[in-house]
């Protein structure tokens, strides 16, 4: 079928279709595609990701888009007015739609489901729409540096502001990191005080050697440590010992 745009968001990719189809997919690693339903058949033209929700728009002089928190499921969103909206885009906690039907007209929502009508500067064709990267505060405040945590249990789930952890258990500890893809540029630096491994609950961690995913941090010697730092889709060890 004719797919016309894709994005990533929270773990999951999503790719849309412009033939008048109910049709979308998903996945979760870029290779293997599970067939999704769209709220309605439509020319679904752009679609993005922000603040754990997805949201693709139509390009048929509708007022229909659509939102997902898991890009399986789909809810019908109605936008301000009926025109070919062609472009959506989310950065500083916003998501922005634009038409290309020789227009002022623009849409703002700061949630993906309740839309306001905007006004651009002059009536166009507008076609594209960005918005450079920011951090959210918390990912900000991640990065500045906070307390160290120390952990003695068996599983540990990295919290909002860790920035340096210190392992000082007796057995090997299950880490569960943030997603990735929400906090591009955070830093998380761990060690330990005895001879266990750190490894994570997901296979999203880069060693030094490779670009393939696993699950070690940690080997099982005292005094290891490793700095993780998000690219945005990966936890990277960037320095270890």
């Amino acid at each position: 079928s004719s797919w016309y745009a894709v994005t990533y968001g929270n773990g999951t990719f999503v790719a849309i279709q412009a033939s008048n189809t109910t049709s979308a997919a998903s996945s979760t690693d870029g290779v293997t595609w599970t067939l999704r339903t769209m709220p309605n058949a439509s020319a679904w033209q752009s679609v993005t990701y922000g603040n754990g929700t997805f949201v693709a728009i139509q390009q048929s002089l509708t007022t229909s888009a659509a939102s997902s928190t898991d890009g399986v499921t789909w809810t019908l969103r109605t936008m301000p007015n009926a025109s070919s909206w062609y472009a959506v885009t989310y950065g500083n906690g916003t998501f922005v739609a634009i038409q290309a039907s020789n227009t002022t007209s623009a849409a703002s929502s700061t949630d993906g489901v309740t839309w306001t009508l905007r006004t651009m500067p002059n009536a166009s064709s507008w076609y594209a729409v960005t918005a450079a990267p920011t951090q959210s505060l918390i990912n900000s405040q991640s990065i500045q540096g906070q307390t160290i945590q120390y952990v003695s249990t068996n599983t540990y789930v990295v919290g909002l502001y860790d920035k340096s952890i210190t392992f000082n258990g007796t057995a090997t500890c299950t880490v569960t990191l943030p997603i990735a893809g929400q906090y591009p540029g955070r830093e998380i630096h761990l060690k330990t005080t005895a001879a266990f491994t750190v490894i994570s609950a997901s296979s999203n961690v880069f060693p030094l050697a490779t670009n393939t995913a696993g699950t070690a941090i940690l080997p099982a010697t005292a005094g290891k440590y490793a700095k993780l730092v998000s690219d945005g889709y990966f936890w990277i060890i960037m320095e270890a010992n």
